[in-house]
């Protein structure tokens, strides 16, 4: 009887693992295509500006440093990629030019990573005429989005993104290369929330992000013709914005969205006013309405089928909400069950540095109070399969 209980056992192992298309994954595009092969966490690094940020991000050209050890214990939880969310390696000020301690901490990042057996998508957050403070809530500083008004920062982009990808091309933990983190050109530079006014009044010109991208895409072709690239949605990856967003001119393209609605819930302030699930306005028309599982799958579903009908992979490359915010944990763990039931591979923000400067990010999953907040977490990151690269 012994013996027929192990036999079943391996059997049924067996099938299961069969069963996992992930197993099967032999290139870094099948880690995007085959399956939801891919679940994860963000980093974030930025140049640092010590006058801004004083010691909390340490002593060197970019931080807050990362150590081998916080790293490993992310695998350790489970995840098995991270978006390196990350300056980019050109200045962001005229003459446009490589920061080569930008590119140092970028490499020893990646090595890390790799050391630690977690992928990596190289996200660039700043770079030629766009700083940090182009994330500030609007209206952001017109110093900080040259970018959409300067075709020679956006020449350097596409230089920029060439000599990333002849630089990482090889590199073991790397499988992908988002070009821009939110971009946002929209919101910072004209003031426009609906897609299709955009794309009719400025389709073409420098606001337009995907016409950048465009031209990025084939410039890191020229050097790497394998790895894939990311692609976001405009609006800071807005899922409205992905439905008419254009497909980009290259059969390796992941497209990527960002996923922190209902935003009055996932990032208020004490005292909380809103909790999860809630009867509030979660559509920014000034009318409540119920905030529950059904109201985020039907919010997040377009995703799956612009993923389906254009027959290319979607990305929630971050998600997440302040871990203190009433309920956060049954607010993530349907967020995940969601994710898994459309196919979406994605990362949450945010996993925190260990260095103890300032404890800067109520996003900290490492930081949250709740445990049944890193338990759905450890849970969905369990499903990962235990694969690498050959």
């Amino acid at each position: 009887m012994r013996n027929l209980t192990l036999l079943l056992f391996f059997y049924r192992a067996g099938t299961l693992l069969a069963a996992d298309p992930c197993m099967e994954a032999r290139t870094k595009w099948d880690l995007w295509t085959v399956g939801n092969c891919l679940r994860g966490a963000n980093v974030w690094q930025v140049v640092n500006n010590r006058v801004e940020y004083g010691d909390a991000l340490g002593s060197g050209r970019v931080g807050p440093p990362f150590s081998a050890e916080n790293l490993q214990e992310l695998r350790q939880w489970g995840a098995n990629f991270v978006n390196v969310s990350h300056p980019g390696i050109y200045t962001q000020s005229s003459p446009y030019e490589l920061d080569k301690l930008v590119q140092q901490n970028l490499d020893e990042f990646l090595d890390k990573l790799a050391a630690a057996r977690l992928y990596a998508v190289i996200s660039f957050r700043t770079g030629p005429g766009r700083t940090e403070h182009a994330f500030d809530p609007p209206p952001s500083t017109a110093a900080a989005n040259v970018i959409w008004k300067n075709k020679k920062a956006q020449d350097s982009w596409v230089a920029m993104w060439s000599k990333t990808a002849a630089r990482y091309k090889n590199h073991p933990a790397v499988i992908g290369y988002n070009l821009m983190v939110e971009p946002n050109s929209n919101v910072t530079s004209v003031n426009e929330w609906d897609p299709a006014v955009f794309a009719r009044k400025y389709s073409g010109t420098t606001y337009d992000w995907y016409a950048l991208a465009k031209r990025i895409i084939p410039a890191i072709r020229k050097v790497d013709a394998t790895t894939p690239i990311l692609v976001s949605a405009m609006n800071y990856g807005d899922v409205g914005w992905l439905m008419q967003m254009p497909l980009m001119p290259d059969e390796k393209t992941v497209y990527v969205i960002h996923q922190y609605e209902p935003f009055l819930f996932t990032h208020q302030a004490p005292p909380f006013a809103n909790t999860y699930p809630g009867f509030f306005d979660g559509n920014w028309d000034d009318l409540p309405e119920t905030i529950d599982k059904t109201w985020l799958k039907s919010l997040i579903t377009p995703a799956r089928d612009f993923r389906v009908k254009n027959n290319v992979p979607v990305v929630v490359l971050e998600y997440g909400a302040k871990h203190r915010v009433p309920n956060a944990s049954g607010y993530l763990k349907d967020e995940l069950g969601i994710f898994e039931s459309l196919e979406l591979s994605h990362a949450i923000w945010l996993w925190e540095t260990d260095y103890r400067g300032v404890d800067w990010d109520d996003f900290s999953v490492s930081a949250a109070a709740d445990p049944a907040y890193i338990h759905a977490l450890k849970t969905n990151w369990s499903k990962n399969s235990q694969f690498i690269l050959p």
